[in-house]
């Protein structure tokens, strides 16, 4: 509940600045997920402007999730429909692999599982950069996810996968700084 209160804090304080605040041009954005440090996982995206209407992003996280080992690597391709790289709509594909892997005892033996998962994402999004810096940078739309899980036992060297691919909804939200 604190780091929703920390968000809301800086969300107020980004919508009490807003006016005139655009006029500085910004080359790179940091940003970070708050959604994702409840989990704890700190997912971190860099975006870097090519042009003054594309813009490129790199995205990583890592953390734990329920208590297993979480990472993400991925990026972005935005290309800025309205407005700019400072400031405006932005029409995109996000591409995202994830992995997740834990283990347990169970008596001798020892199981070890694992999950990958490939997301591929178009999206429609909106970024303002604050010339100060201050930047919020929403996203939203479909994911296609292609996962597969596996497990193994040390025991007798038992393994079993399982794949499955899914659609669902795309929903980034993150705030950082621009310079």
């Amino acid at each position: 509940m604190i780091t929703l209160r920390y968000f809301l804090a800086a969300l107020a304080v980004f919508f009490v600045s807003l006016p005139g605040l655009c006029a500085r041009p910004h080359k790179t954005a940091i940003t970070i997920s708050p959604f994702h440090l409840t989990q704890p996982i700190v997912e971190v995206t860099g975006e870097f402007a090519m042009t003054r209407d594309i813009g490129m992003a790199a995205i990583v996280g890592i953390g734990s999730y329920d208590g297993a080992s979480f990472f993400e690597i991925g990026g972005q391709y935005n290309y800025y429909i309205i407005g700019n790289f400072n400031h405006g709509m932005q029409l995109g594909a996000e591409l995202l692999y994830a992995h997740l892997s834990d283990g347990f005892r169970l008596g001798d033996d020892k199981v070890n599982w694992a999950g990958q998962g490939l997301a591929v994402s178009p999206f429609l999004g909106y970024k303002f950069a604050a010339n100060y810096g201050l930047t919020l940078n929403i996203q939203g739309g479909v994911s296609l996810v292609v996962a597969r899980a596996s497990v193994e036992s040390s025991y007798d060297g038992t393994t079993d996968s399982a794949s499955n691919s899914t659609v669902g909804p795309l929903l980034n939200i993150n705030v950082g700084w621009s310079f």
